[in-house]
């Protein structure tokens, strides 16, 4: 790695996507050498072209990863945050066009998870990271854009009731769940989108509601929040053995309301 690392410092590749290659590889070599500053100034040069960079989504994730391996979780959240859309910016119907693919920002909130997952199990959390805040932005976007990752790793279990409900309205905007409803529907989960399309109040169900609720197979359930049954997860939620952490988590928060495009 030593020598990798002065190669590669010195090197001055002429295409921009063979420079962005180098700058990886010379950030990949000076965190092994626990180099951190080095390893950080090149990653930011890589991004310093910008999103038009095909290395773009693989920088900002090679960012957080380097800064989590250093224990610098803090800083590892800042590059998961650098590469999350705005609500204005998320093009809701066709999320694959976000410069960083939506399997890359699944992968990044799965590691704010596992971050604070080890906040929690410290005795002195650092200061100004709160582990629950953590959990539920990461549960929440999870649950909107992968809902099959977010099964995996039991997010739903972050906003469930003591009586084993799930307030859908609460927990996800009504904007969030016609994105969750999308994402189900990609993975070939029409009923499991319908009942979440059904969870939207219905004052609140516009043209891009009926648009996506019309191609859905009919379901027997109601409208309202389409809170969760005891016994399972909810909209597109099966049944787990365990809740997180003895029950019903901290108190849920309303989900931010994206703009309407």
């Amino acid at each position: 790695p030593e020598l990798a690392e002065e190669l590669l410092s010195s090197a001055q590749a002429r295409a921009t996507v063979l420079e962005d290659w180098r700058l990886l590889t010379l950030a990949d070599a000076a965190a092994a050498l626990d180099h951190g500053p080095v390893a950080r100034a090149a990653l930011e040069q890589a991004l310093a072209a910008g999103a038009a960079s095909p290395l773009y989504a693989r920088t900002l994730e090679k960012g957080a990863i380097v800064a989590r391996e250093a224990g610098e979780l803090r800083r590892a959240l800042a590059w998961v945050e650098r590469a999350q859309p705005s609500p204005h910016e998320f093009p809701h119907e066709s999320p694959e066009a976000w410069p960083v693919p939506p399997e890359v920002l699944s992968r990044l909130d799965v590691l704010s998870w596992q971050i604070a997952e080890a906040l929690e199990s410290t005795e002195t959390e650092p200061a100004g990271l709160d582990p629950g805040a953590i959990r539920r932005r990461a549960a929440r976007r999870l649950l909107v854009r992968d809902p099959e990752q977010a099964e995996e790793i039991g997010a739903i279990e972050v906003f469930r009731r003591p009586d084993g409900t799930v307030p859908w309205a609460e927990v996800l905007a009504p904007r969030q769940l016609e994105d969750r409803a999308r994402a189900l529907a990609r993975v070939d989960r029409p009923e499991d989108a319908l009942e979440t399309l059904e969870a939207v109040p219905e004052a609140r169900r516009g043209h891009d509601w009926r648009g996506l609720a019309a191609p859905l197979p009919p379901s027997g359930r109601g409208g309202g929040e389409g809170p969760a049954p005891a016994r399972g997860g909810g909209p597109g939620h099966p049944p787990r053995r365990q809740l997180h952490r003895g029950g019903a988590g901290p108190p849920v928060e309303r989900g931010e309301e994206p703009a309407r495009h």
